[in-house]
């Protein structure tokens, strides 16, 4: 947690907390159970989820019980515990995160400069493509134009690929 998100990480993050606020919970009860397809049912979304939400180490551990579950077989303790302690941290998070939710994620200028914006997405372009971690320092920046939080998340992430699509429809979405 911890990175800037926008409104729509708002609602996968107030759906995640309703709908699998007690995941950890379900998963012990279905493995104790010997339910293991439904284990695997609950492992899976919260992989999915916690990929979409760029939670990569409750995706990893999810991936591992998968597999493991996927096989009508018993996961171990320490593999169990993972998932909890991953799940667990995610859920504060989550939680502490929305309390907070009142304080703009992403500062945003409406009045942002477009002749600005376009050359810093040029400049932008240009690191994104050579993979210069100096990408970093345009943040702020970006930060003050419309509509970037995904394309700062990326960049945080070091997901240059993906910088690149997000910087794209962020270009044509704002018209630069």
């Amino acid at each position: 947690m911890g990175k800037a998100f926008g409104p729509e990480m708002e609602t996968i993050y107030k759906d995640f907390l309703r709908n699998q606020g007690d995941i950890v919970c379900q998963l012990k009860n279905a493995i104790a159970a010997k339910n293991y397809k439904a284990a695997h049912r609950l492992v899976h979304t919260a992989k999915s989820l916690a990929n979409l939400m760029h939670e990569r180490p409750l995706a990893d551990i999810s991936k591992k019980l998968e597999a493991v579950l996927r096989k009508g077989t018993l996961p171990s303790n320490l593999e169990i515990n993972e998932f909890e302690r991953e799940a667990t941290y995610l859920l504060k998070g989550i939680t502490e995160h929305l309390k907070d939710s009142a304080k703009p994620l992403v500062a945003v200028d409406a009045n942002f400069d477009k002749a600005a914006a376009k050359q810093l997405f040029v400049d932008l372009e240009a690191g994104l493509l050579s993979k210069r971690g100096d990408v970093l320092d345009a943040v702020d920046a970006l930060a003050k134009i419309p509509h970037t939080s995904k394309l700062i998340e990326n960049i945080e992430d070091f997901e240059f690929v993906e910088a690149l699509g997000s910087l794209a429809t962020l270009k044509e979405k704002l018209g630069v």
